[in-house]
Order: structure tokens, then C-alpha cells, then sequence
């Protein structure tokens, strides 16, 4: 019987701003409009251009996608999504424009041209907008006077500053290039516009400041989530041609269907892998199920598969061998982060006991420990050792990898993790926990 293993996790970091952490760097480091909550992060538009920025991953590919709750209280009410290759290189994608999706903004670009765009632009007059006692916007007959400031190019208007909030930003980035868009809903996407940086650098948020007010009370920008992971692609491995698939997620929606040409360009198959570009996709994709039928024969359900809570590009998924975890009785789920607890100074061992559940011997069975991300710390500390009657889990020799040589069907092997803690490490410098994988091969 084969079972569909999750062999890659493609989410590199995730952050719901429910509380600081020392990941972020907030600029200027005394700025007093940022706060931390149920709601997410807060950015309350005050005298200062105040940036909140993470240092970017050091790959050559990776998407990041932002949820925000954005009602502008005025024009100067500016806030977005920041990629900052250094001081005078960095791009702002913005969550709204006066007529069309978010606005990309490339420093580089501040020129008579661009500035003459924004005046044609504001002089539309397209809709007016005015936010009520309930944080409602309502249309509006009268046109505030403001300015809106791209990087210094400042351009007065008496226009008004919205027609629509765009609540998600994503961008990708491919080697030294950077593409966004825009959603209103996370579901349709509108391309923005790309730019190209040299070196890496930081990404994050920034809020325009305003002259008015040292915070205005009403006030109303939060970034929900903030989420990066290491490819567009969702890969499948090990599904012959003969036989199609579908995704659907929790409510029934179908993400993607290989016999379909409307996702056609969305997919590409080779021998028994299937890449599907996530790119124009509601990520993540909940509860998500994948079913396998025949060709010419939707309705006939061969196998199906759940594909854990959520679903990000980079997650790779392999029809192969059915081999269990299990942990004090307790199976590991593939999709899912198991919680070790909490442990202090020294060495902790957690033994683990791994499960042939096919009708066949299976040979040289290797697990190996990898690097969760680069956010996270911890796997260099992690150790793996098979267990040895007779000896006790601190006699055992470790290495990065254990091969165990035979298990027979429906038998377990157990194997000893060693987790080791030293005052020199650093442990809550990066990711303020451990975190890392287990490849089973």
C-alpha cells in the first residue's frame, strides 16, 4: 500500500505579530507607533517614515505573501510591503492607488515621468473615500487636500486617495529579481510590477509619515501575517501518467486539476512528477486533499490523500514506501511540526521508533537529520543513534544519520535522538526555538 509522504517543507517563516520577537528590526529603533497583538502588527501612521524589516533568506529563489487590514485615513496614509536592497535601492508596493492596483515604487525611478503619471493619475477624480466612526469607508463628495510622497518626489493634488484596498501583497524572488502583485481577496491576483536588485537584503513594512500629527488616532493599519517560503512550485512525485489528479481544499475548492486546461499552464508533468505554480494560488492552501482517478474517469477515485493544515510552495509530496514515526506511542505526522518540549543545559534523548507498515521487508532504511531554515537554529546539535540492546541511550554512538539495515512487515526499529544544549550556542538568537527535519530515505 503506498502512502503519500510530505518530503519537503517549503515554509521557511511565519509570523502572526501576536508578540515581539528579535527577529525584526524596527527603524528608527525609537519609533513608539508599532504594536503587537490578536490583531497582528500595528503601524500607526505618525511624523516618520518607520520601517519593520527581517533580514531576507540567502537563496536564490523564495515567495513571501502578506495579509493587511489597511483603511487609510487620508492620502498621506501610505503603508505596504518593503524590499531594501540598501539605502537608496529598495522597492515599496503600497496597498492601494487612486485607479489601479497597488502601486510598485522603484526609487530608481523617481523621475519628470513618473511624477507627470502620478498628476494624471490624481486628476482622475475616479472615487472619493471617508472613514466613518465605525472604520467603515464610505463615498465621499468632498476630495481631501494631501500630498502623496514617492521617495522625496512630493506632488500636491486636492484628489481623493483610493478606489480600492488591496488586503494582500505577494512578491517572488528569482536570483536578483523581484516580482509583485496584488489581491483583494488572496484569490485573484493582479500582477504590479517587477524590479531588479543586485544583493540581498532586508524586506518588511513601512508606513509613510505625515505632518500633521505625532500618531493620528484613527489610525487603522495592521499587517495580519507574514509568511516566506523557498518556491512556487508544489511538487508531486511518483504518480504515473496513467492516472490524473485534483487538489481541493477544506471547503471543497478545487486548487488544481491535471485533465483541466484551465490550469494547464499551471502544470508541468515529467515521467511521474507533477510541478504545479502556486503563483496565482490562495496560499496556504487549508486542510487540502489530493485525489488521484483514472484518466477519462472523474468520477472514480483511485487514492486520496490528505495533505496536512496547510500548503506552501516548496512543500514536495512523494507516492512512495508506507514507513510510520512514532514518538512515546504517538505517530508523527509528516505534515505537521511535532513538539518535543521544553528542555535545559545538557543532554536530552527521545527515542523513536520507526514502523514497516507494508506487506514487505524493507532494506538499508536511512534517516537523516536536516536544517529546518535559516530562522531557525538547532539541527547542528541534533543527533540520531540505533538502538542497541543492552545499552543505555547515553552508551549509544550518534551521527547525523542512522541506516537501519532490515525492517519486516509490521515490525518497529527504534532509533535515539540526542538533543544537545550548550551555553555558547545561542539557541534564542534566531528562531527562539529549536526546529529542524527528519528525511527518511
Amino acid at each position: 500500500m503506498a502512502k503519500l509522504n510530505k518530503t519537503n517543507s517549503g515554509l521557511l517563516f511565519k509570523d502572526d505579530f501576536t508578540e515581539k520577537t528579535l527577529m525584526w528590526t524596527l527603524s528608527p529603533s525609537d519609533a513608539n507607533n508599532v504594536f503587537f497583538g490578536d490583531s497582528g502588527l500595528q503601524m500607526k501612521h505618525n511624523k516618520r517614515y518607520v520601517t519593520y524589516t527581517i533580514v531576507e533568506p540567502s537563496v536564490d529563489e523564495y515567495s513571501c505573501i502578506v495579509k493587511i487590514d489597511h483603511i487609510p485615513a487620508n492620502y498621506d496614509d501610505i503603508a505596504g510591503v518593503l524590499v531594501m536592497s540598501t539605502v537608496k535601492d529598495y522597492a515599496e508596493c503600497q496597498t492601494f492607488l487612486a485607479t489601479g492596483p497597488s502601486e510598485l515604487v522603484n526609487s530608481e525611478q523617481v523621475n519628470l515621468d513618473i511624477e507627470n503619471m502620478i498628476k494624471d493619475v490624481i486628476a482622475d477624480n475616479v472615487v472619493t473615500y471617508s472613514i466613518d466612526a465605525d472604520n467603515a469607508i464610505d463615498n465621499n463628495t468632498q476630495a481631501p487636500t494631501s500630498s502623496a510622497h514617492i521617495h522625496g518626489a512630493s506632488v500636491d493634488t486636492d484628489a481623493p486617495f483610493v478606489d480600492k484596498i488591496y488586503r494582500y501583497i505577494k512578491f517572488t524572488k528569482n536570483k536578483y529579481k523581484y516580482m509583485f502583485w496584488a489581491s483583494e481577496d488572496g484569490n485573484e491576483w493582479i500582477e504590479v510590477g517587477n524590479v531588479k536588485f543586485d544583493n540581498s537584503g532586508v524586506i518588511g513594512f513601512f508606513i509613510y509619515g505625515t505632518e500633521d500629527k505625532e500618531i493620528l488616532d484613527n489610525s487603522h493599519c495592521f499587517f495580519k501575517s507574514f509568511v516566506l517560503y523557498n518556491s512556487k512550485y508544489i511538487t508531486f512525485e511518483g504518480i504515473d501518467r496513467k492516472y490524473e489528479v485534483e487538489i481541493f481544499d477544506e471547503n471543497g475548492n478545487i486548487i488544481m486539476r491535471t485533465d483541466d486546461t484551465k490550469y494547464m499552464y499551471n502544470i508541468n508533468r515529467s515521467n511521474k512528477q507533477i510541478l504545479f505554480n502556486s503563483t496565482s494560488t490562495s496560499l496556504p492552501i487549508k486542510n487540502g486533499i489530493l485525489r488521484v482517478f483514472p484518466k477519462n474517469n472523474y468520477k472514480q477515485t483511485i487514492s486520496q490523500f490528505n495533505l496536512g493544515e496547510e500548503v506552501y510552495g516548496g512543500d514536495s509530496f512523494t507516492l512512495e514506501r508506507d514507513i510510520r514515526l512514532f514518538i512515546d506511542k504517538t505517530e508523527l505526522k509528516p505534515t505537521e511540526l511535532y513538539d518535543l518540549g521544553t528542555f535545559y543545559r545538557g543532554s536530552y534523548f527521545v527515542k523513536i521508533d520507526v514502523h514497516n507498515n507494508e506487506d514487505y521487508i524493507l532494506h538499508d532504511v536511512t534517516l537523516k537529520v536536516l536544517k529546518y531554515s535559516e530562522y531557525y537554529g538547532g539541527e547542528e546539535e541534533i543527533a540520531l543513534a540505533l538502538h542497541s540492546e543492552g545499552k543505555s541511550e547515553s552508551e549509544l554512538v550518534y551521527s547525523k544519520q542512522v541506516i537501519i539495515p532490515e525492517i519486516k512487515p509490521s515490525e518497529s526499529k527504534s532509533v535515539f535522538m540526542k538533543l544537545m544544549d550548550k551555553p555558547s550556542q545561542g539557541l534564542f538568537d534566531t528562531g527562539n526555538a529549536y526546529r529542524f527535519k527528519i528525511l527518511i530515505e
